[in-house]
């Protein structure tokens, strides 16, 4: 390498705008490797009590508490009455509801949850009939559901029926590492067989089981955004010949930031300091 010498046949030294230009390469090589290596869920595992501090949730309304009296739809069906039929649905504040006209999520103290709600009065359930998976799935200890190859959900009762999710959009720390921690159950009676639900946490996504017992998942990953989408999605009861599995039913949902060791943090700099320099750079 030849450096540049000043008079005296020392190296001379940099420009200040080439200081610049090298600190700015230098932080967009490392955010680069930074959410290459670190973005995406990171380990999923299993228990019974919260391990994540509620005091400190980046979830809003994580317990459904807030804006709900008694047993109400939030999807298309409207108000309970007692049948799958009513009127638009009930927004359940701070979340995004996704949902075909017919499916029949309930949200309250749910009566026909296998187990009480885990926090408060009331959680979620994903009603959504009856799904055909093109692929047999395989339940892992954990709770990971994986199937041999793509799998399709195709609606047989009624037809055409499509996914129910219920999502919110939180801000995050690109680069930084987060605990998700939440608790499930099932719908109906133990003597129905485990279920299958999606959880999405930005562009990443992954089938977990829902069984008639209780559960919590703790999820820990990466951000990769500012503005992370979590999402929980649910196909209906799965077809499993003469019978049909559980359905998800969703409560406690809470999501902290996990403190990091020196490497993450220097990732959480370079990441921060990348998404400044954007605005400055579209200004001129």
């Amino acid at each position: 390498m030849h450096l540049p010498r000043d008079a005296e046949g020392g190296v001379a030294a940099m420009p200040a705008s080439g200081i610049a230009r090298f600190g700015a390469l230098v932080i967009v090589l490392l955010a680069t490797t930074c959410l290459e290596a670190r973005a995406g869920i990171l380990g999923i595992a299993t228990g019974v009590a919260p391990q994540a501090n509620p005091a400190a949730n980046l979830i809003a309304n994580g317990g459904f508490e807030s804006g709900a009296a008694g047993n109400q739809m939030w999807t298309g069906n409207g108000p309970y009455t007692g049948a799958n039929t009513g009127g638009p649905g009930v927004s359940i504040p701070s979340w995004s509801a996704s949902y075909p006209s017919g499916a029949y999520g309930w949200w309250g103290p749910l009566p026909m949850a296998a187990a009480p709600c885990a926090e408060g009065a009331n959680c979620v359930y994903f009603g959504n009939w009856i799904t055909a998976a093109s692929q047999t799935p395989s339940f892992a200890a954990n709770g990971i559901v994986t199937f041999p190859g793509p799998v399709a959900f195709t609606n047989t009762v009624p037809t055409n029926q499509g996914q129910v999710t219920l999502s919110q959009t939180v801000g995050l720390t690109p680069g930084a590492t987060y605990l998700l921690d939440f608790w499930v159950t099932g719908e109906g009676p133990p003597s129905l067989p485990s279920g299958v639900f999606g959880l999405g946490i930005g562009t990443q996504s992954v089938f977990l089981e829902v069984t008639t017992g209780t559960r919590r998942y703790y999820v820990t990953f990466t951000a990769d955004a500012a503005a992370t989408p979590i999402a929980f999605t649910n196909w209906g009861h799965i077809q499993t010949g003469p019978g049909v599995t559980t359905e998800l039913v969703l409560d406690d949902v809470i999501l902290n930031r996990v403190p990091a060791p020196g490497g993450l943090t220097l990732c959480a700099v370079a990441l921060a300091a990348l998404a400044a320099a954007r605005p400055r750079a579209a200004r001129r």
